[in-house]
């Protein structure tokens, strides 16, 4: 995994620690965080060079506003964006495939918890959440029947 990012002295102080606790937990994963020259106003992903994921989330520094991101899996369009971000030929140069592509337990546990754990458990919340509010809204309209029926 690439990551091109502003340097973290270009992003605002408060989110600083953040950003780099970030980039931090992406390198110990394997990921190769470049910082190009020029502001970086872009907010993308690119997977695999199949899939590109744009739009107005900070990715590395998204906070509590509601933000967007776009999944479009076009290879054509995908290898303009990182033409046009002139990428290729970094990438190419950063592309050193190691001997092994095992991954260690400790990343395995992370990729599981991350992936499949965290977002099952957020899920159930929401959805227990969800199915007590239509319980509770369907005991108040049973309340207001019995209400109407004893006057």
């Amino acid at each position: 995994m690439f990551i091109f990012s502003r340097p973290i002295e270009e992003h605002e102080p408060t989110l600083r620690d953040e950003i780099q606790a970030v980039t931090t937990d992406f390198e110990s994963l394997g990921a190769q965080i470049f910082y190009p020259k020029g502001f970086m106003h872009e907010k993308l992903a690119i997977i695999d060079r199949k899939t590109l994921w744009e739009g107005s989330l900070n990715i590395l520094s998204q906070r509590l506003s509601k933000e967007m991101m776009r999944r479009i899996t076009d290879d054509g369009l995908v290898a303009e964006t990182i033409s046009y971000l002139g990428i290729d030929k970094k990438l190419l140069e950063a592309y050193k495939p190691t001997g092994s592509t095992r991954l260690s337990f400790c990343q395995v546990v992370q990729i599981l918890f991350y992936e499949m754990v965290f977002p099952s458990i957020k899920w159930s919340i929401f959805a227990v959440s969800q199915i007590m509010i239509v319980l509770l809204k369907g005991f108040l309209a049973v309340f207001n029947i019995v209400g109407i029926i004893l006057r």
